[in-house]
């Protein structure tokens, strides 16, 4: 971290919600001045504000974006442009309509393109790691594939059952991780939440819940509103 960076803020699965990060990051009284982002993947597909979403992670000056899977998935659409590719009709159904319809010129399929090449499949900080899926539990970090930290859940899992042990399951101090929504893990919940060493991230944004930002040295966070109120 460099001298004029004060604070990290992580955040994961923007998915399109952009008032929704935005409320959040005003919450945490997020300062572009001192303040450095870390973004864990997928702005694309789903929400109504994909362009927007992309407009601001790209004009941030402070900011280290991983690629998510379905960043990829929109990136693979954008080299091929083949919409009857079985794989395409997959990310279609997941959400890939919405980044379709957000892009309809050559202009903004560019801009797309540009964003999604300078993301990263993972960073290391402080023995920390920040990465969009996982960590694929017995590997290491150098044997992995991109695809397989984008859209790795055994991590998770797998620090859900060893958290009653208190046990770590990496090797490092603490992994932030998005991609698998907190209310799909163990009880569910709202709230980012740590398991073991595994801090997870992605509250469900898009699925009706919140969008949280969080500081990884003091684990406080800060939500926005839900999208819809719970039951």
């Amino acid at each position: 971290m460099s001298e004029k960076v004060k604070r990290d803020l992580v955040f994961a699965d923007v998915h399109g919600m952009f008032w929704m990060l935005q409320q959040a990051l005003e919450r945490a009284k997020y300062d572009p001045a001192s303040d450095r982002l870390i973004f864990l993947g997928d702005v694309f597909d789903r929400g109504p504000d994909i362009k927007k979403s992309v407009e601001f992670l790209m004009s941030t000056e402070s900011i280290i974006c991983i690629r998510g899977n379905h960043d990829q998935s929109t990136l693979d659409w954008l080299l091929s442009g083949d919409m009857r590719n079985g794989d395409l009709n997959y990310w279609l159904y997941e959400g890939g309509y919405a980044t379709v319809q957000s892009a309809p010129d050559d202009e903004t399929k560019h801009f797309y393109t540009d964003y999604i090449n300078r993301t990263q499949p993972y960073f290391l900080d402080k023995n920390r790691l920040y990465v969009h899926g996982g960590l694929p539990t017995g590997k290491e970090l150098n044997a992995c594939e991109p695809s397989a930290l984008m859209w790795d859940r055994t991590m998770v899992q797998t620090a859900y059952r060893e958290s009653i042990f208190n046990t770590d399951v990496t090797p490092y101090d603490m992994v932030f991780c998005g991609h698998t929504p907190t209310l799909f893990i163990g009880p569910g919940t709202h709230l980012p939440t740590r398991y073991s060493n595994v801090f997870m991230c992605d509250t469900g944004a898009f699925y009706g819940n919140r969008m949280s930002v969080i500081d990884p040295d003091t684990l406080e966070f800060w939500q926005s509103d839900y999208l819809r109120p719970p039951v």
